[in-house]
């Protein structure tokens, strides 16, 4: 998870959204997701499926409740402003 490095700075979590695609050859939907991803680590701290395209706000706001993410770094795209998500961070 993020933490300090042996350097003393902390590591960067970042949340991103992504389609998921379903498979072209079947009747299968794709997904929507929100997942924070720790760089250094490569690794995936925590994902969720959103209700659809349009929905990740909530969804964001759901998987930073979940992230210890207090004195961290923390890097996104302009759906991070959003007053109500800055505000977790």
């Amino acid at each position: 998870m993020a933490g300090a490095d042996r350097g003393g700075a902390h590591r960067c979590p970042s949340a991103g959204w992504q389609d998921a695609p379903g498979d072209p050859w079947e009747d299968i939907p794709g997904v929507h997701l929100v997942a924070a991803y720790a760089h250094q680590a490569q690794t995936v701290l925590g994902q969720l499926q959103t209700a659809g395209k349009g929905q990740e706000l909530a969804a964001a706001e759901r998987l930073l409740d979940q992230l210890p993410v207090a004195g961290r770094f923390v890097t996104g795209d302009a759906l991070l402003t959003q007053r109500t998500v800055a505000e977790r961070i």
